[in-house]
């Protein structure tokens, strides 16, 4: 039953995804909702504890991010923007508080499995979802694939890895319709790490590794600015239209220009309005909604779980959390969900999901320990 329980709370954040950045979601309120319902729980939570169950650098650094954020909007008389991230933190901290178990994990992938299919055939054949976004509904069903990947990920099974690479096969037929490329490079890329990667939790081991991967955002958007701006441009211009049909940089450039230009006019706290352009890169945006120190903050709120999970990488679902959030994040370099007006939540999961496995592996070997004594 607690597999159940934790499979629809999985399904709800997903639906969630889903709604908040669509009409249907303004019309439905459901970004509202969810809010609603992540600080209920985070209530629940306080009063069942009473106590913040949470590393005290992690809730300060999450705290100190709330307030750069709030402050940075008041600054410019832009309102309270700042606070829908309220929403992310809860999000990992009520999944922070959740037993993590093996089943629990499979049978919630496979239904994020499920839907992701879903909502992509839904997408390819039918006619309900025409008008909506391509590039959200190929990051959906991207983003319900690296979960899935995530709670199979174990390189000593075939099954596993036969699983894995048939599904994502499959789903990368039904994201290629969308002409997503930085969806269907983020898949090939999962499925890849998912069948070979022997090297990864050395990577994840890696306190500066772990940091360059995420600031990939920010790093993407500078060498395509400088490359751009270079001799070499139009060679790769071509190139591009000739394999995909698309010019290489498809206006990213210019609008990432705008975006630093923005930022350097206000460095330090930033404009205070979260989506005044869609920059279509996390970092680009955080940048010029909060300026330098609110990126360094936020940056470090993704950090401290990661680092806390680089201590239990032997534990394949802890392996796989870390590298399906790290794999979001690097697609991010080219879209905007995770840092927008409507944060999409499936990003933020699987650092939830990781710290709640996490808490499960420490209370079972406290069990262990004091049986033994």
């Amino acid at each position: 039953m607690n597999s159940v329980i934790f499979t629809a709370e999985i399904v709800l954040v997903w639906l969630s995804s889903l709604f908040n950045g669509t009409g249907l979601g303004h019309v439905y309120h459901t970004n509202n909702i969810t809010n609603a319902a992540l600080v209920g729980l985070s209530a629940i939570f306080l009063l069942r504890h009473r106590r913040v169950s949470v590393q005290k650098d992690t809730f300060y650094t999450f705290c100190a991010t709330m307030c750069i954020f709030v402050f940075s909007g008041l600054l410019h008389k832009k309102g309270l923007g700042g606070a829908e991230y309220l929403c992310c933190f809860l999000l990992i901290y009520v999944f922070s508080q959740i037993d993590v178990r093996e089943r629990a994990m499979r049978l919630s992938g496979l239904a994020v499995l499920a839907l992701g299919t879903m909502i992509l055939t839904i997408y390819d054949y039918g006619t309900q979802l025409s008008g909506w976004n391509e590039n959200s509904i190929a990051m959906i069903g991207l983003f319900s694939y690296i979960l899935f990947a995530a709670s199979f990920y174990d390189l000593r099974s075939r099954w596993s890895k036969s699983l894995i690479l048939l599904s994502g096969g499959f789903i990368f037929w039904l994201i290629a319709p969308t002409d997503s490329r930085s969806c269907m490079i983020a898949l090939v890329v999962t499925i890849l790490l998912a069948l070979t990667a022997k090297p990864c939790p050395r990577v994840l081991q890696s306190r500066g590794w772990t940091m360059f991967l995420l600031i990939i955002p920010l790093l993407v958007a500078l060498i395509t600015v400088v490359l751009s701006l270079s001799n070499i441009a139009p060679k790769m211009d071509i190139w591009s239209r000739r394999v995909f049909e698309k010019p290489i940089f498809n206006g990213r450039d210019r609008l990432w220009l705008a975006g630093f230009r923005s930022f350097l006019h206000h460095p330090f706290f930033g404009s205070g309005r979260i989506n005044a352009n869609n920059w279509h890169n996390t970092a680009v945006a955080c940048l010029t909604s909060f300026g330098m120190v609110g990126y360094a903050f936020w940056l470090r709120c993704l950090y401290l779980p990661l680092k806390k999970g680089s201590l239990y990488l032997s534990d394949s679902i802890v392996t796989g959390c870390m590298a399906a959030f790290l794999l979001m994040n690097a697609q991010q370099s080219f879209e905007l969900g995770m840092f927008s007006s409507s944060p999409n939540l499936l990003i933020y999961l699987p650092l939830g999901l990781l710290l709640g496995r996490i808490r499960y592996l420490e209370e079972k070997r406290d069990e262990i320990h004091h049986s033994n004594f």
